[in-house]
């Protein structure tokens, strides 16, 4: 659950290119436990027995969650290169959904200068409406772009 809840969160469109996602995570999450129960045994292989019993809880608890650490580490958490991916390839499709940079720049110069009847309020709230959504839209062109590589 917690490597699902990560993915989804960090790598979205990765999950989604998951044929299976339950039965991936499912198996994930078994490599984690295995990882797990592995590296417990060896740490534990590498110290002696401590004659206090609660000392000797506390150093296998100790042991456990190290092991716990490095496997989520190795498995389950992203790197920053992957997340980057990930990022960059969300930001790829997005701008594939967007209009064309240029057309819409051209579109909102034409509201610009083309204002035919400017004594009608009504027009004059439209073209401002428009307008203002063409140029949210195209701040957001800009955003992406930044986000994805010349040539991605």
């Amino acid at each position: 659950m917690l490597a699902r809840e990560h993915w989804t969160k960090y790598a979205p469109s990765r999950v989604a290119q998951l044929e299976n996602p339950d039965e991936f995570f499912e198996s994930l999450g078994e490599q984690v436990a295995d990882r797990v129960t592995t590296l417990s045994r060896i740490l534990e292989g590498q110290h002696r027995p401590s004659p206090d019993y609660l000392d000797q809880v506390a150093l296998l608890n100790a042991y456990r969650k190290q092991a716990e650490e490095r496997a989520l580490s190795d498995l389950v958490w992203l790197t920053p290169d992957q997340v980057e991916y990930d990022e960059t390839e969300a930001a790829s499709q997005e701008l594939g959904e967007l209009p064309d940079r240029a057309e819409l720049e051209r579109q909102i110069r034409y509201l610009q200068e083309d204002q035919s009847d400017p004594d009608s309020a009504l027009l004059t709230a439209v073209y401002e409406e428009r307008l203002a959504q063409m140029q949210q839209t195209l701040a957001r062109i800009v955003e992406l772009e930044a986000k994805v590589p010349e040539g991605y």
